[in-house]
This record gives C-alpha cells, sequence and structure tokens, in this order.
C-alpha cells in the first residue's frame, strides 16, 4: 500500500507539474511584449514553484542585464547590481550553459556576491534559458530554506525551457516587429484545448492537444500507454498494444528504434521511418526521450511524431527540379556544339547545290540528303535548347484561346479521324506574353503524345481558362509564384501512366514507344518552353484512366500584339568589308565562301584580341563586324564593346549556338544589332547582313 501510495503521489506531483508548465506555457506565450513576457515568467515560475526570490537576467555578450525580480512573490527594484559579468557568481557561471544548484549559498564559494545572502536566502538555483547552443539568460529561483532540489531538477529545468521560449519569441518579435502569428495560432488551440477539460482523463490532454506533432508515451516494454489526439487521428487508437505491432506490424522491436536506444543510453534520439495507414503510407520524424521517476530510473518514454509526408515530397520535387535543371544544361551545351558542326553541314551543302548543275541530278539528290538530315539534326537541337531553357524567345502579347483556334485544323489533320478535337475556348481569357511559336510547339507535342495514348480513337479536349494561384499553392509547388494565371488544358482518355513514367516523362531521351517511333524530346520540349515561359506545369494520370496536362502561363494586362509576317528575299549581294570573329575555323570558312561570291570583302579573327589586331592594322573601313557571342580570351559583347569606341560607325551581328549567352538590352545598343542563331544557312546569312547593312 505505501508503494500505491507513494506512486500516487508521484503522479500526483508530475500531474500538477504538467498543470504549472501548461500555465506557465500559456501565459509567457500569451504576449510578444518583452516586458510582459518578463513579468509573466517570474509570476508563473513564482506560482509553479513557491520561491522566496525570482529574477531574470537577460544575457548580451559577456554581461548578465537584469530584466525584473520578485522578492516574497512581491514585485520589488532589486538590491544587487543591475549588470552582471558572466562567468561571475552563481547567475553568471549559469549564463556559460549549464544550470547551477547550491544547497547553501553561504557555504558555497562560488557565490561570491552578497545581494542573495543579505536577503537571507539560504539556497539557490540558476537555470540557463537556452536557445540551441546559445544562452539567452539566466533565470534565478532562491529560497530561505536549505534544499538540494533533488528530483525537482528536471521540472526546474523544464520551466526554465519554457521560460525561455517566452522570452525568444518576444525577443524575436522586437527584432521583426510582429511575426508572431503561429504563436498566436498556438493561443488559439491553447484556449480551445482548455474548453475541452470535461473530465480528468482529458487533463493531460490538453497540454498535448495544442501540439500538431503527434504523441505516445510508453513503458519500458513499449507497450503504449497514452496517445494525443493528432496520433490517434494520424495512426488510429493503439492504447495498450506494443508500439512495434500496431505501427509496423512486427513481433520485436524494431530495428534502429529510438526509443530503445533511449532505454539503454538515457538520451534522446531522432529517427526517420514510415507506417501504413487506412489512408496510405506515412513518413515521420520520431523524437524519442526516456522518462525517469523520483530516483533517476528509467520507466518510460515519449515518442513525438512528426508528419513529413508533406516535407518529403517537396524535397523530391525539388530534386527532380535540380535533375532537371543539370541535364538542361548538358543539353544546351550539347546543342551549342551540334549547332557549330551543322552550321558547316547545312551551309556547304546549300553552297554545293548552288553551284552544281542541275543536269547532276544524282549529286544533287544525294547533297539533298545531307542538307535535309542537317535540318532533321538542327530541329533536334533546338528542342534540346527548348528543354534547357537556351531557346532565344520572339516573344510578343499574345492570347491562348487565338493561338489554339488557329492552330486547331492542323492537329486535327495531324491526329487522325478516329481521335475526336473539343476545343472549349469559349471563354475569353487573359493575355500572356509568349513566343507564340513555342506554344504551338507544346500544343502539338502534347497532341501527339495524347493521339499516341489513344490507338483505338477518343476524345481529346483542350481548354483556357483564368486561373489565380494561391500563396498555399506556391508553397507546394517548388518555383511556382502566386498570381494570375492563364491556364491550358490538354485531357485525353488514353493509357494513362503509372507512377514511374509519371516521375520521368521530362528527362530528354525516356520515352515508352517502341524503337524509331519517338525521340524522347517531346515532353522535355514542353517541359522546358513552359520554364522558359515562367509558367508552370503539372501532370495527372493513371494507368488507365486518360492525362491531363495542366500548363499555366502568368497573364498581362497588355492588349494583343498584331503579327506582321515579312516577305522573303533572294539571295542579296554587296561591296562593304565584313570582319568575320569565330574561334572554330571552319565557321569561318564557310562564312567567306558563303560572301566572298557575292562582292563582299572579308576579314577573319579566331578571337576578340585578334580581331582588334585586324581593324587596327586594316586600312579601309570596316562595315559590319559579325562575331560569335561565347569565345575564349574575350566573348562577343566584351569585343563589341572595344569595337565600339574606335569605330562607332560599324554595324554589329552577333551570332551562337548557345542561346544563354548573357546579351542584354545594354550590349545590343543600336537598332542595327541583330543576334543570328546557329546553324545559319548561307541565304539567311545573306538576307540578315544586308538588311543590318542597309538600315
Amino acid at each position: 500500500m505505501d508503494f500505491e501510495n507513494n506512486e500516487q503521489k508521484e503522479l500526483q506531483k508530475i500531474y500538477e507539474q504538467g498543470l504549472a508548465l501548461n500555465s506557465l506555457g500559456r501565459k509567457v506565450s500569451a504576449s510578444l511584449s518583452l516586458k510582459d513576457v518578463v513579468k509573466a515568467a517570474l509570476d508563473e515560475a513564482a506560482a509553479a514553484i513557491s520561491p522566496d526570490l525570482a529574477v531574470l537576467y537577460l544575457r548580451k555578450e559577456d554581461k548578465l542585464i537584469l530584466l525584473d525580480a520578485l522578492f516574497d512573490h512581491k514585485e520589488i527594484r532589486w538590491h544587487g547590481p543591475e549588470v552582471k559579468n558572466v562567468g561571475t557568481c552563481l547567475c553568471g557561471m549559469a549564463a556559460e550553459g549549464l544550470p547551477i544548484y547550491s544547497g547553501n549559498i553561504l557555504l558555497d564559494s562560488r557565490c561570491i556576491l552578497n545581494e542573495c545572502k543579505d536577503s537571507g536566502i539560504i539556497s539557490f538555483a540558476a537555470l540557463p534559458l537556452l536557445k540551441g547552443d546559445s544562452v539567452l539568460g539566466v533565470l534565478g529561483l532562491g529560497s530561505r530554506q536549505e534544499d538540494d532540489f533533488g528530483g525537482d531538477k528536471t521540472f526546474l529545468e523544464t520551466v526554465a525551457s519554457q521560460v525561455a521560449i517566452g522570452l525568444q519569441n518576444a525577443l524575436l518579435y522586437e527584432q521583426v516587429h510582429g511575426q508572431a502569428s503561429e504563436l498566436e495560432k498556438q493561443v488559439v488551440r491553447l484556449k480551445a484545448a482548455e474548453k475541452e477539460l470535461l473530465a480528468e482523463k482529458n487533463k493531460m490532454e490538453a497540454a498535448f492537444t495544442a501540439m500538431n506533432e503527434g504523441i505516445t508515451v510508453q513503458d519500458i516494454n513499449f507497450k503504449i500507454l497514452y496517445q494525443n489526439a493528432r496520433q490517434r487521428e494520424r495512426q488510429g487508437d493503439h492504447l495498450g498494444e506494443y508500439c512495434y505491432r500496431a505501427y509496423q506490424n512486427k513481433e520485436q522491436v524494431c530495428e534502429g528504434c529510438p526509443l530503445a536506444k533511449c532505454f539503454k543510453d538515457g538520451k534522446t534520439h531522432k529517427r526517420e521511418t514510415s507506417a501504413q495507414t487506412e489512408k496510405g503510407p506515412i513518413y515521420m520524424e520520431v523524437t524519442a526521450s526516456p522518462m525517469f521517476d523520483a530516483d533517476g530510473k528509467i520507466v518510460g518514454g515519449m515518442e513525438v511524431v512528426r508528419d513529413i509526408t508533406e516535407y518529403r515530397k517537396l524535397n523530391a520535387q525539388y530534386l527532380q527540379a535540380q535533375k532537371m535543371e543539370s541535364i538542361g544544361r548538358l543539353a544546351g551545351g550539347l546543342a551549342h556544339d551540334f549547332n557549330n558542326i551543322l552550321t558547316s553541314i547545312i551551309g556547304y551543302s546549300e553552297l554545293v547545290l548552288m553551284v552544281l548543275p542541275k543536269e547532276m541530278t544524282t549529286i544533287r539528290e544525294d547533297i539533298g540528303l545531307i542538307r535535309s538530315a542537317g535540318d532533321k539534326a538542327a530541329v533536334l537541337t533546338r528542342q534540346l535548347l527548348a528543354f534547357s531553357r537556351k531557346q532565344k524567345l520572339e516573344t510578343k502579347v499574345v492570347n491562348l484561346n487565338v493561338i489554339v483556334n488557329d492552330l486547331a485544323k492542323m492537329m486535327r489533320r495531324m491526329i487522325g479521324e478516329d481521335v475526336t478535337l473539343i476545343i472549349n475556348t469559349k471563354t475569353k481569357v487573359k493575355n500572356i506574353l509568349a513566343d507564340s511559336a513555342q506554344i504551338e510547339q507544346i500544343l502539338m507535342n502534347l497532341a501527339v503524345n495524347s493521339r499516341d495514348a489513344m490507338p483505338l480513337g477518343g476524345n481529346l479536349v483542350i481548354e483556357t481558362q483564368d486561373v489565380e494561384l494561391t500563396e498555399d499553392y506556391a508553397q507546394k509547388h517548388p518555383n511556382v509564384k502566386p498570381g494570375s494565371y492563364v491556364m491550358l488544358a490538354m485531357a485525353d482518355i488514353g493509357e494513362g501512366m503509372s507512377k514511374e513514367v509519371l516521375d520521368n516523362i521530362f528527362e530528354p531521351f525516356f520515352t515508352t514507344k517502341q524503337q524509331g517511333q519517338g525521340t524522347g524530346l517531346g515532353l522535355a520540349t514542353v517541359y522546358g518552353i513552359v520554364k522558359q515561359h515562367q509558367g508552370h506545369i503539372n501532370v495527372y494520370s493513371e494507368k488507365g484512366f486518360g492525362t491531363t496536362f495542366k500548363i499555366y502561363f502568368p497573364s498581362v494586362s497588355s492588349e494583343e500584339d498584331v503579327v506582321k509576317t515579312g516577305e522573303y528575299k533572294p539571295m542579296p549581294r554587296g561591296e562593304e568589308t565584313i570582319l568575320v570573329v569565330d574561334d572554330e575555323p571552319s565557321i569561318r570558312q564557310l562564312i567567306v565562301d558563303a560572301l566572298q561570291p557575292l562582292g563582299y570583302q572579308l576579314l577573319g579573327a579566331a578571337s576578340g584580341p585578334e580581331a582588334l589586331e585586324v581593324a587596327e592594322k586594316y586600312a579601309g573601313r570596316i562595315d559590319l563586324l559579325l562575331t560569335d557571342v561565347i569565345m575564349p580570351r574575350m566573348n562577343g559583347p566584351e569585343l563589341v564593346e572595344k569595337f565600339r569606341d574606335k569605330y562607332p560607325q560599324t554595324k554589329i551581328v552577333y551570332m551562337s549556338g548557345y542561346l544563354d549567352t548573357g546579351l542584354t538590352s545594354a550590349n545590343m545598343e543600336l537598332s542595327t544589332d541583330v543576334f543570328l542563331n546557329k546553324p545559319i544557312s548561307p541565304s539567311k546569312l545573306a538576307i540578315t547582313l544586308r538588311t543590318v547593312l542597309d538600315k
């Protein structure tokens, strides 16, 4: 019976301490004013512990600044100094990070100041207020009785932790002027929890209901003694069951169990784990802490379970975005090198076709095949550049409804008679800033995918709509900004995709089609174009239930641009002098071979410094500088800047096969400045240069 009475007294003491901690936490969290928090901390600490003296210091560098003091439970002016040195006396020593307890300060050589002794204080506890590894301040509690604090140390240090939280929040509030929404929510939750205290069994629950984390208390044999409401909601009611059976369906303690580690070494341990629920798998971060009896013996443990399922999803999305970015950089670099090679292939094949007699039919057909293969390769590099977001966009203010309706006829021909195209663009939508050709590329690529997913035919629905992406939506989708968007949705009733396929569909060269039926660049191109337009793409698909793509483009308030179509110009001639700068010898030679027969005077240089040297030595006037953008030693924009200082009348044309060139409006400052994408055909080059020279 004595054992049972002692156990009941111990439980009652723990319960009362829990209520005191609950009250203390509530009071210090009720205000974000430093003055109010300090007063509440001392009042509640005094109420919970009933000391004869309670003082609160704030640490600033190597000093302790007195915030407030209570003596005999009444507010007074402290007799001691307003400022103490860290390391001096008991409070100063606690400011170094460890709690200091003294059963009799009159006999304690560490207590070197006299204010406590002069006030009749005998025993004293100096408790550091910790924020991680740093000390915010010190809570001092004194009594006129001798006390070694024994089994109360854990409770006192928990009180200090509660006070530290309030002090930390108040200090943060002073720094950021009111960013305390989470604290206010906690107060609301605590008030709501108080209303639910209808019976004795709910009293402890009230302290934990405010937490979003799940909490379980287990005995030394891992039997579940308590679950808070959040834990029951998340993983079901398993009171009285063994943890490893209830949550993991095992017959023995799980390998790596953090609570088992606590029982061995008495320390707090963390781990990430997963569990199966009625709603599917969830991922959790479990923090396990041991629980001790009055004699310091481990009698059980508490697990705080934080649901990190959403965090892991966001992290997976972030890692996927990082992977796509890395692949994009690789793809862009490959496209740059290919464009230089293709410039020579396409250029020389076109030059050969120009000079070959028409009667040499077989050779002309062979050269035509080379040219055609070069053009196809150029399309692939453009797709790589689109995926890597290095494709140069020619953006205008356009309307998605207009683009969709204009392309409808072509899409119907492409998808065939078995697939019914349903276009829902009756609702007027806002304009977007976009390259209409790239938007058409998106529509065509997605339409082809939908057609291939419906071999027996079906419906392909295209819809546009104005939408608002909220802050909450943006937080759940990395790199999405909240605001006004125009949504383009394309849905089919085809075969759908498994999760494994969905995880990889935007990677270049990934395809589920048979060999020879696809390049694997279609959806990668779509992804790159969307990202280059500052847009966002979502895919919804399930095996056997079709696929829906939803693409969001930022809307603009500007009016739609009128697109003017230029006329084709034949190969023009000229007599001007052109300086060609490119670090690729084959490119320089091609340009010479293409332009010299047209009457132009050509100068060449392999680098920026060499170009300046050639210009310095040349006696005549240089009418146009045709320069690559990315070159060693001195890039194109740097060359142009130096060139313009000496030759301001020279016209400028840039060219590059890698379109993330860093060119800005500041570099291309004149209306005559033009940028050419590699690969460049001789005819396009001749027409462009003639146009620039004639301006």
